[in-house]
């Protein structure tokens, strides 16, 4: 699993250090974002996943957002997908730039119209 997670924060251009043995990944909240709040709220709403934002552990975490990969393959494979599309698809403005193809993050769970 946190292979996979590696595999998608690398597609997402997305900065986190991966854990030596927890279940969770701490990235940083990408463009156009403002916080892990913003970024959080966007991604449960528009997106359907539900990520913490950091500043639940402290100001100084307030740009970052908690993942935790605790969680059956095919749902973290969804979600993962789901998080790929939303910030690769979103520009510096935040407008969807491309709304044409889906990112597979795990071809064996990903829906079929997703191939």
């Amino acid at each position: 699993r946190m292979q996979r997670v590696g595999h998608a924060l690398a597609l997402a251009g997305l900065d986190a250090p991966m854990p030596a043995g927890g279940f969770y990944v701490f990235p940083k909240v990408p463009p156009p974002w403002s916080d892990g709040d913003a970024f959080a709220r966007d991604l449960l709403e528009r997106h359907g996943v539900a990520v913490v934002p950091g500043s639940v552990f402290g100001d100084a975490f307030a740009d970052r957002f908690r993942l935790c990969f605790a969680c059956d393959d095919a749902l973290l494979d969804e979600g993962l997908e789901r998080l790929v599309d939303a910030v690769t698809r979103t520009s510096e403005a935040g407008t969807v730039v491309d709304d044409s193809t889906r990112i597979t993050v795990n071809p064996k769970h990903a829906r079929p119209e997703a191939l």
